[in-house]
Protein backbone atom coordinates (compact mmCIF):
# COMPACT_ATOMS: atom_id res chain seq x y z
CA UNK A 1 0.00 0.00 0.00
CA UNK A 2 1.40 3.37 -1.02
CA UNK A 3 0.54 6.49 0.96
CA UNK A 4 1.00 9.82 -0.79
CA UNK A 5 1.52 13.04 1.08
CA UNK A 6 -1.17 15.67 0.64
CA UNK A 7 0.00 18.61 -1.46
CA UNK A 8 -0.52 21.97 0.22
CA UNK A 9 -1.03 25.12 -1.81
CA UNK A 10 -0.24 28.36 0.08
CA UNK A 11 -1.45 31.75 -1.06
CA UNK A 12 -0.74 35.14 0.49
CA UNK A 13 -3.77 37.41 0.08
CA UNK A 14 -2.93 41.08 0.56
CA UNK A 15 -5.95 43.16 -0.38
CA UNK A 16 -6.77 42.23 -3.96
CA UNK A 17 -3.28 40.81 -4.62
CA UNK A 18 -2.65 37.05 -4.41
CA UNK A 19 0.87 35.65 -4.18
CA UNK A 20 1.53 31.90 -4.41
CA UNK A 21 4.02 30.62 -1.84
CA UNK A 22 5.97 27.37 -1.97
CA UNK A 23 5.49 24.62 0.58
CA UNK A 24 9.13 24.71 1.71
CA UNK A 25 8.83 21.61 3.91
CA UNK A 26 5.74 19.37 4.06
CA UNK A 27 6.54 18.42 7.67
CA UNK A 28 6.18 22.03 8.89
CA UNK A 29 2.88 23.29 10.28
CA UNK A 30 0.91 26.05 8.58
CA UNK A 31 2.05 28.39 11.36
CA UNK A 32 5.70 27.51 10.70
CA UNK A 33 5.26 28.26 6.99
CA UNK A 34 3.62 31.58 7.87
CA UNK A 35 6.48 32.48 10.22
CA UNK A 36 9.07 31.61 7.57
CA UNK A 37 7.50 33.81 4.91
CA UNK A 38 6.90 36.68 7.33
CA UNK A 39 10.65 37.36 7.00
CA UNK A 40 10.06 38.13 3.30
CA UNK A 41 6.61 39.71 3.67
CA UNK A 42 6.35 41.67 6.96
CA UNK A 43 2.58 42.01 6.47
CA UNK A 44 2.30 38.30 7.31
CA UNK A 45 3.23 38.93 10.95
CA UNK A 46 -0.41 39.85 11.59
CA UNK A 47 -2.00 37.59 8.96
CA UNK A 48 -4.73 35.10 9.61
CA UNK A 49 -4.48 31.48 8.41
CA UNK A 50 -7.56 30.36 6.47
CA UNK A 51 -7.74 26.69 5.45
CA UNK A 52 -10.05 26.45 2.45
CA UNK A 53 -10.01 22.63 2.49
CA UNK A 54 -9.42 20.41 -0.50
CA UNK A 55 -9.77 21.90 -3.97
CA UNK A 56 -8.67 19.94 -7.05
CA UNK A 57 -6.83 17.39 -4.89
CA UNK A 58 -4.78 20.00 -3.00
CA UNK A 59 -5.16 21.50 0.45
CA UNK A 60 -5.62 25.24 -0.21
CA UNK A 61 -4.38 27.52 2.57
CA UNK A 62 -4.53 31.31 2.48
CA UNK A 63 -2.64 33.80 4.61
CA UNK A 64 -4.89 36.87 4.76
CA UNK A 65 -3.74 40.23 5.99
CA UNK A 66 -6.11 42.52 7.76
CA UNK A 67 -6.21 45.83 5.94
CA UNK A 68 -6.83 48.74 8.22
CA UNK A 69 -6.61 52.49 8.33
CA UNK A 70 -5.53 54.80 11.06
CA UNK A 71 -7.72 57.52 12.45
Amino acid sequence: MKIDQIKRNFCFVNGSEKITLDDINPTLSNEDILNHFSNLYPELTTAKIVDLGFVDGENKIEFRTIAGTKG
